[in-house]
């Protein structure tokens, strides 16, 4: 899965850990709360979850040689007019939507989204923008 670069090589990664777009998370927990539907959140909570922490990477990397030289941390925000165009949005949709709609059986799909870009409206409304945070890492090591 990791690299085993020659002793004196480098490598150097960003990605986007765990803990992305917390914000439309929050209200998935919530709309599916308005739903009834919180014997899902496990679902929710695996989605969530399936980006791998910096730690972690960090700890892949040093079994197979590498020592950590650099770590950082930072995030950006994607903002969107609203749920809507969030929704709508190509990596929306091409890197998430199918996720999403699998937390939940194919004949309530409909209606939570219905409710969910409802809600997501109802908070851009709110605040002028739909914001959503992504966190990102860099780390840099060199094969011992």
């Amino acid at each position: 899965m990791f690299p085993r670069g020659q002793t004196g090589g480098w490598i150097a990664l960003t990605t986007n850990p765990v803990g992305h777009m917390q914000e439309f998370y929050d209200m998935l927990a919530e709309t599916m709360l308005q739903l009834n539907l919180g014997h899902l959140m496990d679902g929710l909570e695996s989605q969530q979850q399936h980006r791998i922490s910096s730690e972690k990477i960090c700890h892949h990397l040093e079994t197979v040689g590498f020592v950590i030289s650099a770590v950082e941390h930072d995030s950006f925000s994607m903002r969107f007019a609203n749920g809507s165009a969030f929704l709508n949005h190509y990596l929306i949709k091409y890197a998430f939507m199918d996720g999403w709609k699998g937390i939940f059986p194919p004949e309530l799909v409909k209606d939570v989204f219905i409710r969910l870009e409802a809600n997501l409206n109802a908070l851009a409304e709110g605040e002028n923008e739909l914001k959503v945070t992504i966190p990102i890492a860099y780390i840099e090591g060199e094969k011992k």
